[in-house]
Order: structure tokens, then C-alpha cells, then sequence
């Protein structure tokens, strides 16, 4: 944006010069942008700001930068959502790149009409045109509520989800609120939802470098439009609950290292968007949630314990959990459900060909309540039958697939000294071809100590939420991958992953969901982003294979 000879001789050149000065501003901040332009969309209502506001506008901002290429936003009802994504940031990207092109989506036509109305309006204004009315001007022979377009090659258009395809593309495709939460629970319904996104409108990009897709939502089942997507492992999750809980605390991180390249000597006179911005590196921490004390509120200046108790009155625990809490799970049975879960009933094991074993760790002095966690596990070959008990099995029918088995776990509370014994003595008798660790401050000294004692360890990397990844986790057992031999243990361990997340324990479930989560990366390319290591599992296949029928008594 060049910046233009302004005369100050007369009161009327300094606040032209006041505008431009607040409008170059607002142009390279979104969240200036936000608090300006309140007044004109929501005439009358006081702006209450907030770092939920702010960190809503940062992430938007990455995306119109090209450093985000997909982000689910999940927060309470009535926090402002609508106005900020599908009424604002349009608006304001429009101010310094007007050829961007617009796909909206909400449930019901009406509310995309809606929020459509008032980005129009918003543009149209008289403070928007003094402001930024020099970047394009809407165009004449289409300026409707359902589409409307500038000059310069921009649009927003408005659509319904599961409605009429649109045949147009988009630079930005944004599904504010996919699901009506008084249909959520029809899986016809809310199945439908995800065959329109998967085969309409998540191919609607014009270019998929220049893509950012955005879905917006409070959650309403644990296989709703978000969850569905998040399963991937590909999206940024910012992911807003309206209390604060420590355990399911929010960090979001970079999916990619950003294209962006910022100029060692940028134009002083002309301004380029996003050259006071650093460009993003992959896993790079983008926020944490500020919260620090249990149960604190989102937005306590607005919605303060009155508020929120009546916005969850007439909500039911499930409800509750989904809408307020972004804390999804299906009924009787969550992610992970019990019968997925596949016994072993020959009397010998399979024929292993690698072993491994997935910590959780927990001896920091504020995890005095947690237990520390192992489960290990073999990998195996298994050629499919049909089983008229399981009708699924029809598909795999004399395929031989990689399936693995429950053979061991420990659950208990440990001092470092005893859990150091435990992983040794464990691996001795197990002989572990991998030792998976998550990589956080309570496994650092136990994935040191193993490796000394020259154990094939593995640190493990996260980056989603544990029910990203008890999502992500959950397909393997869907697939009828996971065995288990018929035992009381095993049953513990069943059950509290079925549970999950509503168990008051969830250390066996971080192991079984990490062992299997590192085994779907492994073997399928569409996963292959770990750090941890190099290692090819079909390098032990091919090795001497094992029996473990001496160890059965053990199980």
C-alpha cells in the first residue's frame, strides 16, 4: 500500500490523515480490525474483547497468510464466532488481497444468508468506505444476500451444507456450524454431513497452495464434521472449552514450515501484509491456552458463572460436555468402543515378528495422582476369515493384514528408581524391538536410562489432543487390527479405553493409543511425519520369527 501526500493544513486534511493512519493499522491487524468495525455490525452492543478474540484472529490471520492450510476452531455458542470468521475476516482480507474467493457454509441457508447480509453491509458502510473503499468496489450486476462480487475478481458466495453443490470454487472454503445439534445424534443426518463435505465441497479449492479451510464449531458428537477431520492428524485444532480443564489443555502447532519469505530490507513506503509477521517453522508452539486455575471461565466478562449456568440449564451432561466443553463421546462406548476389540482364540499365540511396548509416564511431583503406564504389544501377519459373527470381515476375506496383540500391561504409581527396574526387567523378558516414550518432561529420564541400557527407544512427538488421537487411534480398531488374549487385565485395559474420555484414569489408553497411532504411521505413507526415527517395519517381518508360547503362562 503506497502511502499517499496527505495536507495538514486544515482540520478536515487531519482527520483524513487520522483515517488512512488508522485504517493502514487496522489493514495489518486483524484483531484492530475486529474492535473497529464493531460498532458497524453490531450497532449499540459494547465490544468486549478478549484472548480468545485475539487468538481466534491470529490463526485466521495465518491462514490468510498461507502459513495454515487447515484449522478447526471449536468454541462455545454465542463467543462471537460467527461475526469474527464469516462477517469480519472476509471483510478484512478484502483490504489488502480483494481477489480472495469465498465459499461459506452453515447448516441452514438462512444463517448463511444471514452472516452474509452483514459482511455486505459491513463493506458497504460509510466507515468501511473511508477507510479501505479505494482497495475495490462491489459490483454492480451481482451484489445479492447469497452471492455478492468486487472488481476485483473477488466474491462470497453463501451455501448450505448437504444443500445444492455449488459449481464455483474457492480460495477460502469456511463451514461455520456444519450440524444442527437438534439432528446430531442421527447418524443419517450427521452421516450425511460428512459425504457433502468429503465429496462436494472439500474439492471446491481453486488452488490447493493457495487453499485455507476453516471449519468453525461447537462440538455436538464425537463423529460430527470436526471430528471427522481431526482424525487425519493434518488440521490445527484451537480448541476453546468454557471451562478450563488442565488436563486437556490447548497448545496448537504448525503443521508446515510457512512458504513465506520476509524481505531482509523491506520498502519503507510500500507495505506488504505479513512482513511484520514471522513466518511459521513445523511444530512451532502458535498458543497455549493463558488459563491456569480448574474450571476458570472462557470469557468471564461475558459470560460469567450466571451466564454460563443458563446458557448449560437446559443442556444434558452429554450436552454439556460436547457444546461447552468441545469434549464430544458417543454413548455407551466413546471413541474407542469395547467391541472393536477382537479376542485371540487359539490356544498359541500368532507367530510374532516384533515386539514393542508404549509407555505413559508419571513421577513429576504435580502427577503424584496419576499412574505410570505400559502395555506391550506383538505384530503379527494375519490372514483374514470370515467370521459370520463379524460381517465386516467379508472385505478383508484372504487378504493377510498387519494386525498386532495385547500381551502384557503394568499400571501402577512409581517412584523413577522402581519404574526404571520395571522397564528394564520388562524388556529382559520381552525383548522389544521398540520402546515407544512420549516426548514430554516425566519420560526424559526413563527414555535416557533405557537407551543406556541399550534399549531401542523411541520418543514419540504430540501435537494433537488425547481425543484427536484416541480419533485417529480408533480406525485401527475399527478395522479389526487389535487382539487381545481372554484375561481380567486385559479386560482393564479394554475397558478403560472404552471409557475413554470419561474415565477418571486414561494412563493405559495414552499407551494403547500411542502404540497404535506409531503403527498406522509406519505403515501407511499418508502418516509418515514422526521424527522419533528412520525405521522400516518390513526390515522385521523379514527377520527369524518368534514364538512366545513359552511365555503363555504369563498372560
Amino acid at each position: 500500500m503506497n502511502m499517499p501526500a496527505i495536507n495538514m493544513e486544515s482540520a478536515h486534511d487531519f482527520q483524513q490523515g487520522w483515517k488512512w493512519l488508522e485504517a493502514a493499522e487496522m489493514q495489518a491487524d486483524f484483531k484492530k480490525f475486529v474492535e473497529g468495525a464493531w460498532h458497524v455490525v453490531e450497532p449499540g452492543k459494547e465490544f468486549k474483547g478478549g484472548w480468545h478474540i485475539d487468538a481466534i484472529c491470529d490463526h485466521l490471520t495465518y491462514v490468510s497468510l498461507g502459513d495454515i492450510d487447515d484449522l478447526v476452531i471449536n468454541i462455545p455458542p454465542r463467543h462471537t464466532k460467527s461475526i469474527i470468521v464469516a462477517v469480519m475476516w472476509p471483510a478484512w482480507e478484502w483490504t489488502w488481497k480483494p481477489e480472495t474467493q469465498w465459499l461459506f457454509a452453515t447448516y441452514a441457508l438462512s444463517l448463511t444468508l444471514r452472516d452474509s447480509v452483514k459482511c455486505r453491509r459491513l463493506i458497504q458502510s460509510p466507515w468501511y468506505q473511508e477507510r479501505f473503499g479505494s482497495a475495490f468496489q462491489l459490483s454492480s450486476d451481482l451484489n445479492q444476500k447469497g452471492r455478492f462480487d468486487n472488481t476485483s475478481n473477488g466474491y462470497r458466495l453463501a451455501t448450505a451444507v448437504a444443500g445444492t453443490a455449488t459449481g464455483e470454487g474457492g480460495d477460502r472454503i469456511v463451514v461455520d456450524d456444519a450440524h444442527n445439534m437438534k439432528e446430531i445424534n442421527s447418524d443419517t443426518i450427521r452421516g450425511g454431513v460428512i459425504e457433502w463435505w468429503r465429496d462436494v465441497m472439500s474439492t471446491r479449492g481453486n488452488d490447493p497452495k493457495r487453499l485455507g479451510r476453516v471449519i468453525i464449531a461447537q462440538r455436538g458428537h464425537h463423529q460430527d464434521l470436526p471430528g471427522h477431520v481431526l482424525a487425519s492428524g493434518k488440521w490445527v485444532h484451537l480448541n476453546l472449552p468454557g471451562y478450563f480443564m488442565s488436563d486437556t489443555r490447548c497448545t496448537t502447532m504448525a503443521k508446515k514450515t510457512s512458504p513465506r519469505v520476509i524481505p531482509a530490507n523491506p520498502n519503507p513506503v510500500i507495505w506488504t501484509m505479513g512482513d511484520d509477521i514471522k513466518p511459521l517453522v513445523k511444530d512451532e508452539v502458535i498458543f497455549t491456552d493463558p488459563r491456569k486455575d480448574e474450571n476458570e471461565l472462557l470469557t468471564p466478562d461475558r459470560f460469567g458463572p450466571e451466564e454460563m449456568a443458563k446458557l448449560s440449564y437446559e443442556l444434558t451432561e452429554r450436552g454439556f460436555e460436547s457444546q461447552i466443553q468441545q469434549n464430544p463421546s458417543a454413548k455407551g462406548g466413546n471413541i474407542m468402543k469395547e467391541h472393536h476389540w477382537r479376542e485371540w482364540e487359539d490356544e498359541q499365540l500368532p507367530q510374532l515378528s516384533m515386539i514393542i511396548q508404549s509407555y505413559d509416564t508419571a513421577f513429576e511431583e504435580d502427577e503424584e495422582s496419576d499412574f505410570s503406564a505400559r502395555t506391550t504389544w506383538g505384530i503379527f501377519e494375519h490372514e483374514e476369515y470370515l467370521n459370520p459373527a463379524l460381517p465386516w470381515t467379508a472385505q478383508y476375506k484372504g487378504q493377510t493384514r498387519l494386525c498386532m496383540i495385547l500381551l502384557e500391561r503394568m499400571n501402577r504409581r512409581f517412584e523413577f528408581p522402581e519404574l526404571r527396574e520395571s522397564a528394564i526387567e520388562a524388556a529382559q523378558l520381552w525383548k522389544p524391538d521398540k520402546v515407544l516414550i512420549e516426548k514430554k518432561a516425566s519420560g526424559h529420564s526413563l527414555a535416557q536410562e533405557l537407551r543406556k541400557a541399550g534399549l531401542p527407544v523411541a520418543r514419540i512427538k504430540v501435537t494433537d489432543s488425547k481425543f484427536v488421537r484416541a480419533h485417529a487411534a480408533s480406525l485401527i480398531l475399527e478395522r479389526g487390527c487389535v487382539f487381545y488374549v481372554k484375561r481380567k487385565w486385559a479386560s482393564e485395559v479394554i475397558k478403560q479405553c472404552g471409557n475413554f474420555p470419561a474415565d477418571d484414569h486414561d494412563d493405559l489408553t495414552d499407551t494403547c493409543t500411542q502404540a497404535m497411532l506409531w503403527l498406522r504411521k509406519k505403515w501407511s505413507a499418508e502418516f509418515l511425519d514422526e521424527d522419533d526415527d528412520n525405521d522400516n517395519l518390513m526390515r522385521h517381518v523379514n527377520k527369524p520369527v518368534r514364538t512366545y508360547g513359552g511365555i503363555r503362562t504369563g498372560l
